[in-house]
């Protein structure tokens, strides 16, 4: 008995259905990398955020966050007038991240101002986009609560709570 040579039919059905398996199987592992870059963005910028608040409190100094867009990058910076070794002042591009969702609009660029107390201002969240092209952002830096700085993959409910007023924001 001779063996049976396969026809140009099979081998043509035969490439296209590993053609279709690979590009399925490929754009699953891009998608999968690219909310890995997020989730990465977004842990760096919350650890970044908590350390500078610890920093804040310990040293007894106030911080400026920016949030901002350079040259289609987005960055972030934390910056102080004080000297300090342990933090790194220069600016720093995420991965990922290419809008930022800010009450209730997307934006390339936030300030925010972390005090001695470790409050930041303004209490609000913070969603960040990837540059997948999603509308939604998929995680959210919630930074409603003095001291609690917390990453989630669902966007905060709006803390009602008023926070008492600085003394330099009473006139004191």
């Amino acid at each position: 008995m001779g063996y049976r040579a396969f026809t140009l039919i099979e081998i043509t059905i035969a490439i296209c259905i590993l053609s279709l398996v690979g590009t399925v199987v490929g754009w699953q592992i891009h998608r999968m990398i690219a909310s890995h870059r997020l989730e990465s963005d977004a842990e760096e910028l919350c650890i970044a955020l908590q350390e500078a608040q610890l920093l804040a409190i310990t040293h007894e100094t106030d911080f400026q966050i920016r949030l901002f867009s350079d040259r289609g990058k987005m960055l972030y910076q934390i910056k102080t007038h004080e000297p300090f070794a342990v933090l790194d002042q220069r600016p720093k591009a995420f991965a990922a991240v290419q809008e930022l969702y800010w009450k209730g609009k997307t934006v390339s660029n936030i300030d925010l101002y972390l005090y001695s107390s470790g409050r930041i201002e303004p209490t609000e969240s913070i969603g960040l986009i990837s540059k997948q092209g999603k509308k939604n952002p998929s995680l959210w830096i919630d930074l409603q609560s003095p001291l609690n700085i917390k990453l989630t993959s669902k966007r905060p409910l709006k803390n009602t709570l008023k926070l008492p007023l600085l003394p330099k924001e009473r006139g004191a």
